[in-house]
């Protein structure tokens, strides 16, 4: 990957927020590592809401729509920024 490329996603997780807490992705552990594949011309995000989910009941739901939101979210501000590359949250 190279370095205009890595700024973008900087840029992109300064950018994205988790709506529960209004914390931008890069301030969070969400977001465990890119993956560019040149040859697939496609970017896999490697997602990690291990830490989103406790063991509340009530709070699941909450978690699980706030985990759609930001995957939703990322997806499009990724393709926003790299609109000619397969963007795969994995």
């Amino acid at each position: 990957m190279n370095l205009g490329m890595i700024k973008k996603l900087d840029k992109v997780l300064a950018r994205v927020k988790d709506p529960q807490s209004e914390l931008p992705l890069n301030q969070l552990d969400l977001v465990e590592r890119f993956r560019y594949s040149e040859n697939r011309n496609t970017l896999y995000v490697f997602l990690n809401f291990s830490g989103l989910f406790s063991g509340c009941m009530a709070c699941a739901g909450i978690s699980i729509d706030a985990k759609s939101r930001i995957e939703s979210n990322l997806k499009q501000e990724l393709k926003n920024e790299f609109p000619n590359i397969w963007i795969k949250l994995v």
